[in-house]
This record gives structure tokens, sequence and C-alpha cells, in this order.
């Protein structure tokens, strides 16, 4: 149960970025890349694990977390404007 709880909140807020007609194709790309991840991680946590120990494991699956993290940190930008940023005027639109 907690693990319901834990990760019902993310899908649902993915979701919301969406208009309705796009929401299946979101979500069909949303579980993909994490039902892979579940796969590929574990496979490879259970090589790691095999060849140089569970610890190296659990440290190259922190590695990899913290990568991931680097990565979307780096690539990956707030397109929410803040409540405290004027509007920006659109150059040629509108009435000057």
């Amino acid at each position: 149960m907690i693990v319901v709880g834990a990760l019902m909140p993310f899908p649902f807020l993915f979701l919301l970025s969406f208009v309705p007609c796009r929401t299946p194709r979101a979500v069909g790309v949303y579980r993909l890349w994490r039902d892979a991840g579940f796969a590929v991680g574990a496979i490879l946590a259970g090589f790691v694990a095999d060849a140089l120990g569970l610890a190296a494991a659990i440290w190259v699956v922190a590695a990899l977390t913290g990568a991931s993290g680097l990565v979307v940190a780096l690539r990956m930008y707030e397109t929410h404007r803040r409540v405290s940023d004027p509007p920006r005027r659109r150059v040629g639109v509108g009435p000057n």
C-alpha cells in the first residue's frame, strides 16, 4: 500500500501537463521508459553484484541515479512562469 501511495502522484502530475488528446500517448511513453528502467536496472544490478559484490551494485545504482538527476538539472528548464515575472511583450503583435 505504501508503494501505491508513493508512486501514484508522479504519473498523475506528469499527465496534468498534457492536453487530453495527447494523454494516452504520454502514458505509453512514460510507462515504456519507467518499466524499461525497472527491468534494465535490475539486470544491471544483478550482473554487477555477481561480478563485484552487493556494495558495488548499490554504488552503481547510486551513481546512475545521481547522473540522471544531473542530466535533468542541466538539460531541463522550467516552462511555467512565476507570478512575480512580468508578462513578456511580443514584438509586432497587437497594438503598440
